[in-house]
């Protein structure tokens, strides 16, 4: 019967079920190794920890998780209390996100298929199995996956809900958009272009033009009968958030709407300092600790202002820091944001927590997906520009949209690796459409038409390569400090020569991070090796003279405490 029911699907169905069987080989065979060799395995770093952290309130019977406005986006970690309920662990929560993340796949190719065709749908899939991040971001408790899977969902469902003219389907739409937001909260930035979309005049199949095409009563009526309903199964999602954090900060404001977060990362992205990517503010008085964030952006926020600030009044006066720069130093900005491009299109996985390239130093398996941005960059490029000179159906406008405003909102603030792989989905259609044409001008074309695939692969090609290289030495910085952090983490679950180990990992990257001194020193000295750890204090103090808890440490030596 199982045959049977095989062959009696068609045949992309059957490519499709193909394609996800070796994803999830891929999957078991990636998690094994990584439980059995990976350092970071079930390690909690940065907002991994506060995540859990909450969650595990949550799951303990504290349903409004606090008493404070939310400071990360609160889906995940009540998805995250649901499966601790349930008696997972961290390896089960993984294999839900890994299935999540084959679920994905399966969207992709739906969304191919509705707006390309079914081979683009199957050459996009073909892409994302090869694009490493995938299968690593679903092995961490962070939201990425969850936020990438909600995002396709309501792809699939605006584009079901066009072609059905039915409200349900566009408030549902809404609503999955809705769930998106309190994953990834810069999705707002794609609601107006959804209904934009939605308000676009032309029935089943698209046509070209735009809203402004369809003037007066007949534009207004497309969007109350569309719009309404998807901002409807939107509100009523953000509602409750909203009124919750509302009632912990006594007041009803945009900025803490989902989370309270979104002032200070402005901050972070454009300042004095930025880069493009993550630069911690240490000379601001940040600890680093995302445990204790909130309450130093408010202390900070607040010995400016000389008196008490409300939360939204703390997110408001980051984002005006952060407003100010950029007025004060317009020429500075457009060169930031020439940076933010070129890393966005880039290969290179910035993150803040963790690093694929620190991964597959021990996990072997992680370089099978061997698939590099630069070069799903420039297919996408080369295929928004095939789509651009072809005309723009209904259905093909959708995921460029989305990924307008998914690439914008990394202009925004900065580049990560988690945060790029919400478009990655469509920038893979795009991608898999210029495959798809140089395939065909390569495989069946005449002359001109193979002379054109020629050019448009040699074209593709050159991009990739001017892109991969990372654009300078922030990399490095990054994977020391990935590290180093885990160092930190091993240290405090008294995992000393583990910590050691990461700790001198770091140093090998940048010989120069004097935090990484310091904590081998502690580690030194906790495995009792006194004489080894006061070099590492001494080291730690020559790159840092004011760093007081190095001098402690050696005085603490000094007096054999």
């Amino acid at each position: 019967m199982l045959t049977e029911n095989m062959f009696a699907l068609s045949r992309p169905r059957r490519w499709l079920l193909l394609l996800l069987v070796a994803g999830a080989l891929f999957r078991v065979l990636f998690l094994l190794e990584a439980r059995a060799r990976s350092p970071a395995w079930g390690i909690l770093l940065l907002d991994a920890e506060v995540y859990d952290m909450l969650a595990r309130q949550i799951a303990a019977g504290d349903w409004l998780a606090g008493r404070e406005v939310f400071s990360l986006p609160p889906l995940y970690p009540y998805l995250l209390a649901g499966l601790y309920r349930l008696g997972l662990g961290f390896g089960g929560v993984v294999a839900v996100q890994a299935a999540l993340g084959l679920g994905s796949l399966a969207l992709i190719f739906s969304l191919g298929r509705e707006a390309f065709s079914a081979r683009v749908g199957l050459l996009a899939v073909l892409l994302c199995l090869l694009y490493a991040p995938f299968p690593f971001e679903e092995s961490k408790l962070m939201g990425t996956t969850l936020g990438v899977f909600l995002g396709l969902a309501a792809l699939r469902l605006l584009l079901a809900a066009w072609k059905g003219e039915r409200a349900m389907l566009w408030a549902g739409a809404g609503a999955l958009l809705g769930l998106t937001c309190l994953v990834r909260p810069e999705t707002l930035l794609f609601v107006p272009l959804a209904l934009i979309w939605a308000a676009w005049p032309g029935g089943e199949g698209g046509v070209a033009g735009s809203p402004v095409a369809g003037k007066g009563r007949a534009a207004g009526r497309r969007l109350l009968l569309r719009g309404g309903p998807l901002l409807a199964g939107l509100a009523m999602v953000l509602a409750p958030v909203a009124a919750r954090n509302a009632w912990a900060a006594g007041e009803l404001s945009t900025a803490n709407l989902i989370s309270s977060q979104a002032g200070i990362t402005f901050y972070q992205a454009n300042n004095p300092r930025a880069a493009g990517v993550y630069v911690f503010l240490e000379g601001e008085g940040f600890s680093g600790d995302p445990r204790r964030q909130a309450a130093e952006e408010r202390s900070l926020a607040e010995a400016s202002a000389r008196r008490p600030l409300t939360r939204a009044e703390v997110s408001r006066y980051w984002l005006g820091r952060g407003l100010a720069w950029i007025r004060a130093n317009p020429g500075d900005f457009l060169v930031l944001e020439a940076r933010k491009l070129i890393r966005y299109l880039g290969s290179y996985e910035y993150s803040t927590e963790y690093l694929l390239a620190v991964e597959r130093a021990s996990v072997s398996s992680l370089w099978m997906p061997f698939l590099p941005f630069a070069a799903l960059s420039a297919l996408a490029l080369a295929g928004l520009g095939i789509r651009w000179r072809d005309g723009w159906g209904r259905a093909a406008a959708l995921p460029a949209l989305f990924l307008a405003a998914s690439a914008g909102a990394a202009l925004l603030f900065y580049i990560s690796s988690r945060y790029r792989l919400q478009a990655v989905p469509a920038l893979a259609l795009f991608a898999a459409l210029a495959l798809d044409r140089i395939l065909a001008d390569l495989g069946r074309g005449a002359g001109a038409r193979r002379r054109r695939g020629a050019l448009l692969a040699a074209g593709v090609l050159a991009a990739a390569l001017l892109l991969h290289p990372p654009l300078d030495a922030r990399h490095l910085a990054q994977e020391a400090t990935a590290h180093q952090n885990l160092g930190t983490v091993l240290w405090e679950r008294g995992r000393m020569e583990e910590s050691l180990a990461a700790y001198r990992r770091s140093l090998a990257v940048v010989p120069g991070n004097w935090r990484a001194h310091f904590g081998a020193g502690l580690a030194l000295e906790s495995l009792g090796r006194t004489e080894e750890a006061r070099d590492a204090y001494r080291q730690a103090l020559r790159l840092n003279p004011g760093a007081g808890a190095v001098r402690e440490r050696l005085a603490g030596l000094a007096a054999g405490r």
